[in-house]
């Protein structure tokens, strides 16, 4: 198993506008590749957990903007209050920890 070679790779960051700082989000897009198609893939199955895990958890405290939601592309806003600026900086965490494991499945924040 690892990366094929020429795929896409996983993108993340939390969003934030300079022109309103009361909103956050997260945007988290690509594909891992790390096993072949037809397997099932643990790295894209772990960052899809987290972004979706935070998009739920954001939207318990905050009415969540759903920017886009697609396959291998996650990206909400939502007001920014302590709990949800807590999952976003919980679930950028997570991404990073997946990446220090991973670090080729992943492009360059």
């Amino acid at each position: 198993m690892g990366l094929l070679k020429g795929e896409c790779m996983v993108y993340f960051t939390k969003i934030s506008s300079p022109a309103n700082e009361n909103i956050i989000g997260l945007l988290v897009r690509g594909h891992a590749n790390y096993v072949k198609k037809d397997k099932d893939d643990i790295v894209c199955s772990a960052v899809s957990a987290i972004a979706q895990t935070a998009l739920y958890g954001c939207n318990e405290y905050s009415k969540c903007n759903v920017n886009k939601i697609q396959k291998g592309y996650v990206s909400f806003t939502c007001d920014k209050t302590i709990q949800t600026e807590a999952i976003i900086k919980s679930a950028i965490l997570g991404l990073k920890a997946i990446k220090e494991t991973y670090p080729k499945c992943f492009k360059e924040e």
